[in-house]
């Protein structure tokens, strides 16, 4: 990067979430904000910011431009290693769109993110991928050289940071000049393992299904939007189907308390922990995207583990009331399947468990740093401190990773686990990223300038 010169930033959208961010780089003199605007009315709040008309994107401008010529989406595809078919089964909404519909989409972002990234000479891509268009995002800028980050919570600690490369959780930036403190990596370490420590995001969702007086002021908001062409439907549904789909989820909740019948450990029983996903959402949608049916993955972990072995599989608290009756009992007629009440205290079973499985889940991040052998299925930033890299549910076989497990607890002993968590704390940044509606903490000025601070050192690293 320029060292004390003008970098040009694109920062991509994504509603509530990524406003802290713009008023932290815009406080950097040495930044030359761009910001695309996914959601149309969204163009008044950065401009209220600061950030100059003439920097702000509308996604929407994609609709005017012609199609790719024949077989130029291939091209870039070939470019990418990725298939654009991936991108689209990633995405929620895109998914049970028209083919090629879907695919018409994307012909036009390429060009347009291509001549965005082109015109305004952008060096650094700012974004949370979730969507398709910043998957999408993060892959053309690849193709040209320019790096893009997601600044997200690291979880062990809540209230800290990474940069993470390109829209994986693989990797993450490395600071040159760390403000490494041992003695608070050391709390955090063990408010997580001896305090079983939560994220306030994790309390908040909890609530999301239930029944509340305000239920339809926001689709009332949204309709009147909607009305006006100000939403973007490849990203937000319809106010018809978000309403539908709330008082669904909020019925689909008291059914769940009521009709399913989940169970209690038992005492000396051997078990492997597999904790479930909310869905849709990143972390199994993006980051596990070969996974994302649960219950066959579930099923083909059953299928190896060893009759001395119980399943446990916990549905996550979070996620009550977005799944219908029928997936439980689907769950709980796979073979050695035990569905454990949500409620349960995740920290107390994977204390207990010879092995904690996830597709891409923190728990096994937790699990190992509590001692206790786990996996992911993803490739994952805490990796190295897990018994394998990835666990292939469909070539690996759960009875010898329960074997590998032990030779991993004497492998690993608390010193050796406390130095790789300091390694990944220490390239860490103190701030929250989370979006403003959840927490209005992250738009105070005290959290604003952490997170400026971290910018700064990102953007100015060599």
């Amino acid at each position: 990067m320029k060292l004390n010169g003008i970098t040009n930033v694109l920062l991509v959208e994504n509603h509530k979430r990524t406003i802290s961010w713009a008023k932290a780089l815009l406080t950097l003199n040495q930044v030359n904000l761009h910001v695309l605007v996914v959601i149309p009315d969204e163009r008044e709040v950065y401009l209220d910011l600061g950030v100059p008309s003439e920097n702000i994107h509308n996604i929407n401008e994609a609709n005017t431009l012609s199609l790719l010529g024949d077989g130029k989406g291939l091209d870039v595809e070939r470019e990418f290693n990725y298939c654009i078919n991936a991108i689209i089964s990633s995405d929620r909404l895109l998914r049970e769109k028209n083919y090629e519909e879907s695919m018409l989409y994307f012909g036009k972002l390429i060009d347009y993110f291509n001549k965005i990234l082109d015109e305004n000479k952008i060096e650094i891509v700012i974004l949370e991928p979730t969507w398709a268009h910043e998957i999408l995002m993060c892959e053309i800028a690849k193709t040209k050289a320019i790096k893009s980050y997601f600044p997200h919570t690291m979880r062990v600690p809540y209230n800290h940071f990474l940069f993470f490369k390109g829209y994986l959780q693989e990797d993450f930036f490395k600071r040159d000049e760390s403000e490494f403190h041992y003695s608070k990596a050391l709390d955090a370490y063990n408010s997580m393992v001896h305090k079983g420590e939560k994220p306030l995001y994790f309390h908040k969702n909890n609530s999301k299904n239930n029944f509340s007086s305000n239920l339809l002021s926001k689709p009332y908001k949204g309709l009147l939007k909607e009305f006006r062409g100000e939403k973007n439907l490849y990203v937000t549904p319809r106010v018809h189907r978000l309403i539908l789909d709330k008082l669904l989820k909020m019925t689909k909740k008291i059914g769940v308390s009521l009709l399913v019948d989940f169970d209690q450990p038992k005492n000396e029983e051997n078990y492997v922990f597999v904790s479930l996903h909310v869905q849709p959402e990143s972390s199994i949608d993006v980051l596990g995207n070969m996974y994302t049916n649960q219950i066959e993955y579930v099923r083909t972990i059953s299928k190896t583990t060893p009759s001395s072995h119980k399943v446990y599989v916990k549905e996550h608290s979070n996620a009550l009331g977005d799944r219908p009756l029928g997936f439980y009992r689907e769950m709980r007629d796979i073979p050695g399947v035990v569905l454990v009440d949500p409620n349960l205290d995740s920290h107390a079973l994977m204390k207990k468990a010879d092995l904690v499985i996830s597709i891409s889940g923190t728990t096994s991040f937790e699990a190992s740093l509590m001692g206790v052998p786990a996996v992911t299925s993803a490739k994952m930033f805490f990796s190295d401190l897990l018994v394998k890299e990835q666990f292939n549910p469909y070539s690996d076989n759960v009875d010898s990773l329960i074997k590998e497990g032990e030779v991993w607890k004497k492998r690993f002993d608390k010193e050796e686990l406390i130095q790789g968590y300091c390694h990944i704390f220490k390239n860490s940044f103190e701030g929250d990223t989370t979006d403003c509606l959840t927490n209005p903490f992250v738009l105070e000025e005290a959290n604003i300038e952490k997170l400026a601070k971290a910018f700064y050192e990102l953007i100015n690293s060599k």
